[in-house]
């Protein structure tokens, strides 16, 4: 369902279900709708990349992050089950981020700490005492960088479904509840909704 950014920014604070569950509110939440991708003159060119590496994908980033259609939404309805699953994400991504923050930590300061008591391993072992210091740190790092994508799934456009379109003249909510499409219905006046067919 696509939905006019006026409607969404003026008349958030009067919709009474869920875009996802179709159920009535348990709190309200300010929310701003991104464009999920930036646009296309703000995606980094190959030929410039390759002359000024990661210096080029920064300035990329910078001007996506600046270039980004921003959508407010006041008072935006969120029920339990938004909540719940938002709750579930965030957990999973501190644990993960702990989690490998332990696996990053925890060889290196059992070498610190340990590591010159311990007699030397034979030939035979010293490949797989190698891995046990090398593999957890490395797993520990990539854990601690995935979390934060995951963490960023748990924001609450992504928990909605809702985001802007790639030309920024839609408010695009991915699967909404009949209630909720029914609720807004009223509230849309000449052109300010498109269904996707």
């Amino acid at each position: 369902m696509r939905v006019r950014p006026a409607v969404v920014e003026g008349s958030s604070g009067d919709l009474g279900v869920c875009v996802r569950h179709g159920i009535p509110p348990s709190q309200r939440v300010d929310t701003v709708f991104l464009q999920r991708k930036p646009p296309k003159e703000f995606r980094p060119k190959y030929g410039v990349v390759r002359m000024l590496g990661v210096f080029a994908i920064a300035i990329y980033g910078f001007l996506a992050v600046v270039g980004t259609k921003r959508i407010e939404a006041a008072g935006w309805p969120v029920c339990t089950e938004c909540e719940r699953r938002r709750r579930r994400i965030r957990l999973t991504a501190r644990w993960m981020f702990f989690g490998g923050l332990v696996l990053f930590v925890g060889p290196v300061l059992f070498a610190v700490l340990v590591g010159e008591h311990l007699p030397e391993p034979s030939e035979s072992v010293a490949p797989f005492v190698t891995a046990l210091f090398v593999v957890p740190p490395v797993l520990g790092f990539a854990s601690m960088i995935v979390s934060a994508r995951v963490s960023s799934r748990g924001d609450w456009p992504w928990i909605t479904g809702g985001r802007v379109s790639q030309d920024g003249e839609w408010v695009v909510f991915d699967e909404p509840h009949p209630d909720f499409v029914a609720e807004i219905q009223p509230l849309l006046d000449g052109g300010g909704e498109r269904r996707d067919t």
